[in-house]
């Protein structure tokens, strides 16, 4: 005879569910503490932002991913090669992910020709901007879901730590001081772990301060980097734990979450560095927390991918590399160049740390000057603007450009300034100019970007290029500091970088959960796309809207 434990001792239960910290936590935050079970599965996406395909692999071969490779060994989960697409920036993958658009945004940061204003994609008004266009195009992927450390919301009914809602008032909002003094006090643990990372972070950090002194980094902004590392690689990282494992308590049906440690850490010291490579354990760590969490919820099947979005490029500066800064080298060009010898020089910004540290000062409760919509502070619009954030830049002039102009200034700055690729529209063919030469980009890509040997996506590459190139808002010229016979350089000051055509910055992976049969070898953001909204009925909602 069958003993109905449920019924026998359901009181119990009851109570001990209503007095366990699980249960305080919801109660606090306003969410249902016990849901019915759903018939239809959920999803959560997991990235590990910034990390390569090859560097994964040593990862995983020396053990910094521990979680990760037992799970690879002992599952029938594949892993699969993951495609950026052109431009291979966060923006632009997710743009493609959660929107189906390729080619969102033509870089990092560019020039808004409607607006007359430069959008830098880690200012929330910039963000704010290109989401509500994406969302015109589609359905947006995480509708009724939650998006966590991203740059859109995406739809989704909570989006925290997102650039396109990083502000006060949004983090504010997520619960009021006394409900937020209850929930500490009810997850002290928890807390003291978080603390006991942050001082063990910090200690490292002030090692590798006194490291990169040695090493004649900038004082300043070595100073400026202790506090991002404890923010992007502690604090975030346990926030988005613990929103996580709650989403999944209330079984949301779509769940995505970023890590930034590791991407932070590469741009700093580069992506092979140690300094770099340490922050994967505890983003493994967490990994393994939330999908443990997810395998032990009856109320809803969770089927979790864990992928990267693009890789990095160990890179030197432009400026190391030539000299001088890619705005003085093309104010010397255009001063040789009979026609428009008179075209004002461009203006010149000086490049931050990173676009994290800016998103750490949000988090922190800072504000950092930064343009606001219809604000134009480096540039006139009678003047030549200079986008340069990272290894792709765009140059754009005041005047239509003949196709003559644009191929002389186009090979001075390949001979004579040194940058490795420089892209333009002739007619309606896509040139790229490099020290080889002129050549065809969708005919002759082999020859700019070598077989598959040296470069497994040169016609993936070269087909997004050309998109990217006639984006509305890509300069008329493009600059490209990876080339196939120069060492990478980026046009900002940082020893890692990604945004540009590369090998190593395009290509990272994912790993599929074991109900995906994927027949080829790689995906890209849109195939991600097609395989998520295969698992997960975006009709379905649970009712609760981020207060």
């Amino acid at each position: 005879m069958k003993t109905d434990w449920n019924g026998k001792f359901g009181f119990l239960n009851k109570l001990r569910e209503r007095l366990s910290i699980g249960g305080w936590s919801f109660r606090l935050l306003n969410r249902p503490q016990r849901i019915e079970k759903k018939e239809n599965p959920g999803v959560i996406l997991l990235k590990i932002d910034g990390l390569g395909y090859e560097l994964f692999e040593k990862a995983l071969a020396k053990k910094r991913l521990p979680f990760i490779r037992r799970l690879m060994q002992n599952a029938s989960v594949s892993v699969k090669q993951f495609y950026s697409g052109m431009p291979s920036t966060t923006p632009a993958v997710q743009g493609e992910l959660y929107y189906g658009v390729k080619t969102a945004v033509p870089a990092f940061e560019f020039f808004d020709r409607e607006k007359a204003a430069v959008m830098t994609m880690y200012t929330p008004w910039a963000a704010d901007a290109t989401g509500h266009m994406l969302e015109k195009n589609g359905e947006p992927l995480l509708r009724g879901g939650t998006s966590y450390s991203n740059v859109y919301a995406a739809g989704a009914n909570e989006a925290r730590y997102c650039v396109q809602t990083m502000n006060m008032d949004s983090i504010l909002r997520a619960t009021n001081p006394i409900r937020l003094a209850a929930i500490l006090f009810f997850h002290t643990g928890k807390i003291l772990q978080m603390l006991a990372y942050a001082f063990l972070e910090l200690l490292l950090a002030v090692t590798d301060f006194f490291r990169g002194l040695i090493e004649k980094q900038n004082i300043i902004k070595e100073l400026k980097f202790i506090p991002t590392r404890i923010v992007i690689c502690i604090v975030l990282r346990e926030l988005i734990r613990f929103r996580v494992k709650l989403n999944i308590a209330r079984g949301v049906r779509i769940v995505h979450a970023s890590f930034l440690g590791y991407d932070e850490q590469a741009h700093r010291r580069g992506p092979d560095s140690l300094f770099a490579l340490r922050t994967l354990k505890g983003i493994d760590e967490v990994i393994k927390d939330i999908y443990q969490t997810a395998e032990k919820y009856e109320g809803r099947q969770y089927h979790i991918f864990i992928y990267s979005d693009h890789g990095q490029e160990r890179v030197r500066s432009y400026e190391q590399h030539a000299g001088k800064p890619i705005q003085t080298a093309l104010g010397a060009i255009l001063s040789t160049v009979g026609s428009i010898a008179d075209i004002s020089a461009p203006a010149f910004q000086e490049q931050p740390v990173s676009h994290h540290y800016q998103r750490a000062l949000r988090l922190l409760g800072f504000r950092s000057r930064q343009r606001t919509n219809g604000e134009n502070e480096a540039f006139s619009i009678q003047d030549i603007h200079i986008t340069t954030k990272g290894p792709i830049g765009h140059i754009y002039f005041p005047a239509a450009m003949t196709d003559s102009q644009k191929t002389t200034i186009a090979e001075k700055l390949v001979r004579e300034a040194r940058v490795p690729m420089v892209l333009t529209l002739l007619g309606n063919r896509v040139n790229a100019f490099t020290r080889s030469g002129q050549f065809d980009l969708l005919t002759q890509y082999t020859l700019i970007f070598g077989d598959k040997r040296e470069h497994p996506f040169a016609r993936r590459v070269a087909a997004d290029l050309g998109l990217l190139c006639r984006h509305s808002h890509a300069g008329d010229l493009v600059l490209s500091g990876w080339g196939r016979k120069d060492p990478p350089v980026s046009f900002a000051i940082e020893n890692g970088a990604h945004g540009g055509p590369g090998s190593k910055e395009t290509r990272s992976f994912v790993i599929l959960p074991p109900v995906i049969h994927f027949p080829g070898d790689v995906l890209r953001p849109l195939d991600l796309r097609s395989q998520v909204m295969s698992l997960s009925d975006s009709s379905e909602f649970d009712g609760y809207a981020a207060k």
